[in-house]
């Protein structure tokens, strides 16, 4: 079991040391196979895990109904304590980007984003404030907490030392910025995110830019 989960707890940022096997008996000579993981972490890493616990768990059950995708985005989770759907959010603006800038790859976007957690959840909010229809608020009201949570955004980027992280990081919420649409918040969910963008708003769209 363990070389089958190992991967998708790489991804979620955990160092798995060993495996413990155990075997309960149950009633009609049935025997049940438990798996304990034990896990390396720091004192910093371990209270992230245990305030994200219900996340954490989610996040795998989603993994496994493969409802959400295994890869190196995953360890936001953990570290900017986000949920699985929104970063599902941040993979399909992810894969907008790179359709954009095709050389920037899926890997390395994910590895940009780890790198910096709270440019990430900072994102994450400023697209639940742009769509979110929960708590309803007037248009003039939603506009000025749009823009609270645009600048907190690039308060974030300014601390991005690395002028490609910092690219990259722009690229992506350039992309959320751009969004004039989505299916997000849908109820019943939708098994994939949409976003409708508007190209002309999209800084490094190539001409010619439909919609523009």
């Amino acid at each position: 079991l363990l070389m089958e989960i190992l991967p998708t707890l790489k991804n979620l940022g955990l160092v798995v040391v060993d495996e413990v096997k155990i075997v309960l008996d149950e009633p009609g000579n049935k025997k049940v196979h438990l798996y304990r993981f034990n896990l390396e972490m720091d004192e910093a890493r371990l209270a992230k895990v245990a305030e994200g616990e219900e996340r954490l768990q989610e996040t795998i059950a989603r993994i496994i109904a493969r409802d959400a995708c295994d890869d190196e985005m995953g360890i936001l989770v953990i570290s900017a304590g986000l949920t699985w759907k929104e970063v599902e959010l941040l993979r399909t603006v992810r894969n907008h980007f790179i359709q954009i800038r095709q050389y920037y790859n899926a890997a390395t976007i994910d590895e940009v984003l780890s790198r910096h957690p709270e440019v990430a959840f900072a994102m994450v909010r400023y697209f639940a404030h742009k769509f979110s229809p929960e708590p309803p608020m007037a248009h003039e009201a939603r506009m000025t907490v749009v823009a609270d949570a645009e600048k907190e955004v690039f308060r974030r980027l300014n601390t991005v030392k690395s002028l490609t992280e910092d690219e990259i990081l722009r690229g992506l919420f350039n992309v959320m910025q751009a969004a004039v649409r989505t299916n997000y918040f849908s109820v019943p969910r939708r098994p994939v995110i949409s976003i409708k963008v508007l190209c002309g708003r999209i800084d490094t769209m190539p001409s010619p830019r439909p919609m523009a």
